[in-house]
């Protein structure tokens, strides 16, 4: 598991946080075979990115305190950043003029991911970066 340590610094939360933007605000990010899509398919999309978001988030956090031991006050503001994007993706879906419209189900689907990766992100951070844990 030496390799997460040589991530650098922010660099999982910033590529995450990346592919996010551009899914979501660019006109049609991409070109998905019908045959392949089911119902509410952006939904479970939008579920997984900020599913990510959040590990990304904890990972990068857990590098910078040398700690696997992520507090509740990080998790939260980690959360609280997480939804902050969300809503902001959604209103910039609204506000601009590229094919996308803001959607309450999708800021729902990714307050849920959100949600789950922050229950699961401590036991990823402890599996993911081992020499830091506590002694």
């Amino acid at each position: 598991m030496k390799f997460f340590l040589k991530f650098p610094t922010g660099g999982p939360t910033t590529i995450v946080l990346a592919l996010i933007l551009y899914a979501t605000l660019t006109p049609n990010p991409v070109e998905i075979d019908p045959e392949f899509m089911f119902p509410h398919m952006d939904k479970v999309i939008h579920f997984i990115m900020f599913f990510f978001l959040v590990w990304a988030m904890a990972f990068d956090t857990a590098k910078i305190t040398k700690s696997t031991e992520l507090p509740t006050l990080q998790l939260r503001l980690i959360v609280a950043a997480a939804f902050v994007v969300g809503m902001l993706t959604e209103l910039l879906q609204s506000i601009m003029e590229a094919g996308r419209t803001g959607a309450l189900d999708d800021l729902v689907a990714d307050v849920i991911g959100t949600l789950v990766a922050m229950i699961t992100s401590r036991w990823i951070v402890r599996l993911l970066l081992p020499s830091y844990k506590e002694k």
